[in-house]
């Protein structure tokens, strides 16, 4: 049996020397990165709110699932019981597991996403808690894939280095080992044989295919005998390699620029059984394959001893108990009579069981949780405090050097979630925005305001609002936000004390300056007014639009930006009334919404995030693409982005958080 890493996530550490960013870029996007002034090298991935699924194995008896997280935890799920028995950890990311012959053992591995790697393979007896590290593979090691013999008495893993290593489980002893060119995308074991798909590195890196994807067979008994071909093929990458229960037949999931799907061989012969179209698949019982499609179970094949495969059964889209979708399958497995699989996805539910009788989807255990809320306070480059919020209820509070888990609370009930957070001086207390889940397509415009005290948990309700997208901020001890046509201003140690700014008509829209200090307000009467909250003073300009999309207004009150759809920018200058519109660069291209958008702290980039997962900086007088990106850790939006001198924090709707250094692109021309 094998198991494997996610093989986008793979291409991202390829890509990005073993960062958390990804693409995958077209040919002309990465020869524009290439060009890019600004490069970002993260340091730090947390999953800020909920977890990360990696990877999925069943118990040799079917009783027990096992699941490797990206937070380091092993989670026990019994089947029977349908519920979590126990939670394993280990010290960093775990992605790849496995379940050996004994009912009770495993095998799971992972490192880092960032230097120092430090690079963990474990065997764990989950019943005691007992576990003995397998030795002799590299700290600074990428482990891409990892498989079992079918007696469980051997383990095989490869690296993104190039490494084969082979252990026998029972005496923990590595007893074969090969260092390739290539990287090892899959592997399994047949008897005493290795079986391991490579490409060439850059093949990854820039999606353009390979002239041959190998899959070479390896001799456990002489390491130091060459490896044989065992099957060669133009333009394809080898994402698993999956043997039979009785080793007769092997699975073999492959990609091309063009298509993916699964192949079964008859490893003896290399005759080929059958061709089909899944994306993964998951061994039923020595001749029965269950085949996936992408994110669900799509067909079943029945694979005789003698004639080729056949499909028995083409399975319908099933219904959900939940709303939303899942997305980047992980793993999957199927109990032996075929009724009933489970799957696990690095975004949205993280466990899901489809019942091929009811033709039903039950999430049993959720996964990522949207990171939807980011306030940063800042005592020296170095020092300071980060308080997210999320999908999940809560609101932690992060140490800013090293994003190490200060506080956490959890302040919405079931239900609800954080919108938007701000932490006070001090980084005692904070204003927590909580509203309700979205049910179907209607949206809740109803926010509950709370003062939460960072030290006690303990909340207080100051307000009820409706419609907070048309714009709410937190300036010293005020809570600032629209009301009709008026502005309100609500003090957060004695709510009763509150003052307003009569507008004059209904207000649309409002932002203010990251300095506090600037008030830029969109009426329905298409007006711009921009106020001096230290004077009370006002500026009004007429204005063709400027109802929607992500705005903002620069430290000196002088520009008032906003961006529509697909990068159309416009900026105002409030002194002229002058309108100035462009469209930012790779936005365009890649037809990516913006729904954040905020300033360096120099004013002088522009910081976009968007919904392909998407962050751009653009140099705020010219427009000029200065630095882009797409990172994997989201589903579809960057939600939020900070910057501050060359450090960068980033959340995303996958409730990870990555944290990173911007500085300039020697490589640039």
């Amino acid at each position: 049996m094998s198991n494997k890493f996610h093989v986008r996530s793979l291409r991202v550490t390829l890509t990005v020397l073993a960062l958390a960013f990804a693409g995958p870029p077209t040919m002309a996007q990465q020869a524009k990165a290439d060009r890019q002034e600004l490069k970002l090298e993260v340091t730090q991935r947390v999953n800020a709110h909920g977890n990360e699924f990696n990877a999925l194995a069943k118990s040799s008896d079917g009783k027990r699932l096992f699941i490797a997280t990206e937070k380091g935890d092993i989670i026990v799920w019994n089947i029977v019981m349908r519920r979590v028995e126990r939670t394993l950890h280990q010290p960093g990311p775990v992605h790849l597991i496995a379940a050996l012959a004994n009912t009770s053992e495993i095998i799971a591995a992972g490192s880092s996403h960032h230097k120092p790697l430090n690079a963990v393979v474990r065997k764990w007896d989950v019943d005691s808690g007992a576990f003995v590290d397998l030795t002799g593979l590299n700290a600074d090691s990428f482990p891409t894939a990892l498989a079992f013999s079918t007696d469980g008495s051997l383990a095989a893993l490869t690296t993104m280095e190039g490494t084969v290593a082979i252990w026998d489980v029972d005496t923990y002893k590595q007893i074969a080992s090969w260092k390739l060119k290539e990287t090892p995308l899959a592997v399994a074991l047949i008897g005493r044989t290795a079986y391991v798909g490579t490409i060439p590195p850059e093949a990854i890196i820039s999606e353009k295919g390979t002239a041959e994807g190998v899959i070479s067979k390896f001799n456990i008994d002489d390491p130091k005998q060459e490896s044989s071909d065992f099957l060669r093929v133009r333009d394809r990458m080898w994402l698993a390699l999956d043997p039979s229960p009785d080793n007769r037949l092997l699975s073999v999931t492959s990609q091309s620029r063009d298509d993916i799907g699964t192949l079964i061989l008859d490893p003896t012969s290399k005759a080929e059984k059958g061709r089909f179209g899944g994306s993964a698949s998951t061994w039923i019982d020595k001749s029965k394959l269950m085949l996936f499609n992408w994110l669900d179970p799509a067909e079943i094949v029945q694979i005789p001893v003698k004639g080729p495969a056949v499909s028995i059964r083409k399975l319908e889209r099933m219904k959900a108990d939940t709303q939303g979708r899942a997305f980047d399958l992980t793993g999957q497995v199927a109990n032996s009579n075929g009724s009933k699989a489970w799957a696990t996805y690095r975004k949205g539910p993280g466990l899901l069981e489809f019942d091929l009788a009811t033709n039903k989807i039950s999430t049993l255990i959720q996964g990522p949780s949207g990171a939807y809320a980011l306030s940063v306070l800042t005592r020296s480059a170095d020092e300071g405090e980060v308080l997210t919020g999320g999908a999940d209820g809560y609101v932690r509070l992060w140490k800013l050097a090293d994003l190490s888990l200060l506080k956490e609370f959890q302040v919405a009930p079931q239900g609800h979630f954080v919108a938007d957070a701000f932490l006070l001086p001090g980084a005692q207390r904070a204003i927590v925005n909580v509203m309700e889940m979205p049910k179907g397509f209607e949206r809740n415009e109803q926010v509950d305001v709370f003062l939460v005290n960072l030290e006690t948990g303990v909340q207080k309700k100051l307000l009820d609002l409706v419609s907070p997208q048309f714009g709410m901020a937190v300036v010293g001890d005020e809570i600032v936000y629209p009301y009709g046509d008026i502005i309100k201003f609500t003090s957060v140690s004695e709510p009763e004390k509150t003052h307003e700014l009569k507008i004059g008509a209904s207000i649309m829209r409002s932002v203010i300056s990251e300095n506090g200090r600037w008030l830029a307000v969109f009426d329905e009467n298409k007006k711009l007014t921009v106020v001096d909250l230290t004077t009370s003073k006002m500026k009004t300009i007429s204005i063709a639009g400027g109802f929607g999309g992500a705005t903002l207004i620069t430290n000196d009150g002088q520009y008032v930006f906003q961006i529509a759809s697909e990068g159309e920018l416009t900026k105002w200058n409030i002194n002229t009334g002058q309108v100035q519109q462009s469209v930012l660069s790779m936005i365009r291209e890649m037809h990516s919404n913006i729904d954040f958008m905020t300033l360096s702290d120099d004013d002088k980039w522009l910081i976009t995030a968007g919904n392909h997962g998407d962050v751009g900086v653009f140099d705020r007088e010219t427009g000029r693409l200065l630095f882009y990106t797409r990172t994997a850790s989201a589903a579809f939006y960057v939600e939020k982005v900070w910057l501050k001198g060359n450090r960068m924090l980033i959340t995303t709707d996958s409730g990870v958080m990555l944290q990173g250094k911007l500085t300039r692109n020697d490589v640039t021309p």
